[in-house]
């Protein structure tokens, strides 16, 4: 068989090529975020409140956090109960914050064994998203419906609509294949 540059380029114009490309990105991608996470767990640790709320605030949304949850739950129970984040968000993500309502309706799109994370979104079509991205992975995608009181919230990020949480505090989760 003879090689063929034309049929070269189609292969690499196709659809299959480029999500495959995609996914391949998006998995380094997270990959190099997951570090990001432990090294921002790293920095923060031990660290005063007026320090961990600006730094963690600023860095934030960084990457998928269940590898480091139990970590990150800590760090924020603790530094939410000297000082809540609120105080140090900025104008975007504290309008969004003081706009939810005293109980806020979230979602989650995840893999069937992370339902209770730390990061929802007010927005079920981002949600959505996530779950695609899972499923992508090869993984049991899954979009997770709850509430949660507002003072259950540590902090925001109006960029993707994300509410960080403490899990502890969720309602009744429903949860439906994806």
């Amino acid at each position: 068989m003879m090689y063929d540059d034309d049929d070269d380029e189609d292969w690499f114009n196709s659809d299959n090529f480029l999500y495959k490309e995609q996914i391949r990105c998006l998995t380094k991608c997270i990959h190099e975020r997951s570090v990001v996470i432990k090294h921002l767990i790293d920095v923060l640790e031990g660290e005063e409140t007026k320090i961990f709320w600006p730094v963690f605030l600023d860095v934030w949304p960084c990457g998928p956090t269940w590898t480091h949850r139990n970590h990150i739950l800590q760090l924020l129970r603790h530094h939410a109960a000297q000082e809540p984040a609120r105080n140090y968000m900025d104008t975007l993500a504290g309008s969004f914050f003081d706009g939810l309502p005293s109980i806020v309706k979230v979602f989650r799109g995840c893999n069937d064994h992370c339902v209770r994370g730390l990061t929802w979104t007010v927005n079920k079509s981002i949600a959505m998203q996530y779950a695609r991205l899972v499923a992508s992975n090869n993984q049991s995608p899954v979009l997770a419906t709850s509430k949660i009181p507002k003072e259950a919230i540590f902090a925001v990020s109006f960029e993707l609509s994300e509410i960080i949480l403490d899990p502890r505090h969720l309602g009744k989760i429903l949860i439906c294949s994806v």
